[in-house]
């Protein structure tokens, strides 16, 4: 996974959603920003922040790869406990750091 580059904590993350998230892109960039709830209905991806629950960014099919939780400290995400390459079924999968 590249490195991505964090960015301090905005004071203002309360306005819009007290979650960290990341979109990785298919030119290889990727997009942070906070939300408080993200839907996917048929490959659009929908970010919720605020207290009315607003939409604060939305991407179609084909304009992004994954999506993830992530840490403000470095970006990983943060509910991944292991990362292996390969398949369930392979003989030896390797451990990839996330």
């Amino acid at each position: 996974m590249p490195e991505k580059e964090i960015v301090s904590p905005r004071p203002d993350r309360d306005r819009y959603g007290k979650l960290y998230w990341i979109v990785d892109r298919p030119d290889g960039g990727y997009i942070s920003l906070y939300a408080n709830r993200v839907t996917l209905d048929a490959g659009h991806l929908a970010f919720y922040g605020g207290e009315l629950e607003y939409l604060t960014m939305a991407l179609p099919p084909g304009h992004w790869v994954a999506f993830y939780a992530a840490s403000i400290i470095d970006g990983s995400p943060v509910a991944v406990e292991r990362w292996t390459e390969g398949t369930r079924d392979s003989d030896s999968p390797k451990t990839a750091e996330p």
